[in-house]
């Protein structure tokens, strides 16, 4: 007596190993973009830079600092260069007392540009284009030694098609002093 096997039959045995090859595809597509990205993350810098290089301040001086990215890598990467703060960029100041002080000011910019997306070559830097004053940002008026220590974490590049680096990536403490 032979077996007759129906067409249904054979479309699930066929869906069926089609879905477990991809889900096999899946899996290690998702393992390779992961140890990509972490490759990728360890290469990528965010840093804090002061224009006043004495890093001393009086205390209705403007306290001007700047941000950049470096890719110390060879893999090149797509990084939003909007820095903007309170977005891309989060800080956090710790005052004289030890404490952290809160932000008092934060904006909603809403999407970068395309143009704010930079591919960023292995060996290239990119800085935010406009400083911020982080008296803007923070009550910096008790005159002693102050450390800030940046975020740099982009949320966007899906919207428009680049698979943006997202970060975060934290910079190294930086400390400045206020005097009266």
């Amino acid at each position: 007596m032979k077996r007759v096997i129906s067409a249904a039959a054979l479309l699930a045995v066929f869906s069926i190993s089609l879905c477990v090859g991809r889900g096999q595809m899946d899996f290690a597509h998702a393992k390779e973009t992961k140890a990509r990205r972490a490759a990728l993350h360890a290469s990528l810098k965010f840093s804090l830079s002061f224009e006043q290089e004495s890093r001393t301040y009086k205390l209705n001086d403007p306290i001007t600092v700047s941000f950049s990215l470096e890719n110390t890598g060879k893999r090149p990467a797509w990084v939003n260069k909007r820095f903007y703060l309170t977005q891309e960029v989060t800080l956090t100041v710790t005052g004289p007392t030890g404490e952290p002080l809160p932000c008092t000011f934060t904006s909603q910019s809403g999407f970068p540009k395309s143009e704010y997306f930079q591919r960023l070559q292995g060996g290239q830097t990119v800085s935010a284009e406009h400083p911020c004053d982080l008296r803007n940002y923070f009550n910096l008026t008790t005159p002693g030694r102050y450390a800030v220590v940046g975020v740099y974490e982009n949320v966007f590049g899906q919207e428009i098609g680049l698979d943006a680096f997202t970060g975060p990536v934290t910079s190294k403490p930086v400390t400045f002093t206020v005097v009266e």
